[in-house]
């Protein structure tokens, strides 16, 4: 289920990137990093720069803050310009209307220990791609040598029956719950989609296998465009009636959403992924080495 009304809101956007996160909402960015938040008024804003390749810069007015910028590295372009464009709508005229003679102060305080704790997590889930991506390199770089020395067919095929381990736990994992749908949004959700702050417009239960109950949240959001929709989270299990929750909806799709998962879910759904690339990857060298004749029958 998906409605939407003409452009008249500012969205809520979340950025998360290089140890930050950065949420504009009621008048305010608040920026979280290493166990600190400091809380920013429009006011206190020159201006919000977007260079297109996902980085946005917040530069502040002299005086007001701890530092004078505050910097949020990210890899998605379309939700940095969805943050920046939203800020750079809500800040005082150029004419300085709106301003105060004063300047404002940002202020800053201290994470609660477990908030601190999960961004900590968090930020390390980046170490893990990073880590496994490595790890495919390395396989890689494995099969090119069996190419180029071109060794024997027995040790060729030993090493060629490798790739079926990570496409076995690839299939395994993708086919229980929550499937393939559910890991192909989070996928698509990552390279593109752009994170807001939500609410609990209604919850839908649905009956499914065996008169199984599940409840949907149906959210209430702004797009990037500022236009209000709502739509419905098919892939997540909700406890919850009511609340503000930060989902991500893909832009091309806005009916695509999906309720940010816990470290657990995003480190299963990299796990699984990382075991597809590497199960593809393996069978396009193995096949390569097929072909040159190095492993096979």
């Amino acid at each position: 289920m998906i409605s939407e009304s003409s452009p008249s809101a500012v969205p809520s956007v979340v950025l998360r990137g290089g140890g930050r996160v950065a949420r504009f909402a009621g008048g305010l960015v608040v920026v979280e990093e290493r166990g600190a938040h400091h809380r920013i008024p429009l006011t206190a804003i020159e201006a919000v720069e977007d260079d297109g390749t996902g980085t946005v810069r917040l530069r502040l007015a002299a005086g007001s803050g701890p530092v004078g910028e505050f910097v949020i590295r990210q890899r998605r372009a379309e939700a940095a310009r969805a943050f920046a464009r939203a800020v750079s709508a809500s800040l005082p005229g150029a004419d300085g209307s709106g301003r105060v003679e004063s300047v404002p102060v940002v202020r800053s305080g201290v994470l609660p220990r477990q908030l601190a704790r999960a961004a900590a997590a968090w930020a390390g889930a980046g170490s893990f791609l990073r880590a496994a991506a490595v790890a495919i390199g390395v396989w890689a770089v494995v099969l090119l040598l069996l190419l180029v020395l071109r060794i024997g067919r027995d040790v060729g095929n030993a090493l060629a029956w490798l790739p079926a381990l990570p496409l076995l736990l690839a299939v395994v994992a993708g086919a229980g719950d929550p499937g393939v749908p559910y890991l192909w949004l989070r996928w698509v959700l990552w390279r593109r989609g752009i994170s807001v702050m939500a609410a609990v417009e209604q919850v839908r239960i649905t009956y499914g296998y065996r008169g199984r109950r599940t409840r949907h949240a149906v959210y209430a959001f702004v797009d990037a465009e500022g236009r209000p929709r709502t739509a419905t989270d098919r892939h997540t299990e909700v406890r919850f009636d009511r609340g503000t929750f930060e989902i991500a909806f893909d832009p091309r799709r806005p009916s695509r959403v999906l309720l940010r998962g816990s470290q657990g879910e995003n480190v299963y759904g990299a796990c699984v992924l990382v075991l597809v690339a590497a199960a593809a990857g393996s069978a396009a060298a193995f096949l390569a080495l097929a072909a040159a004749g190095v492993v096979g029958g």
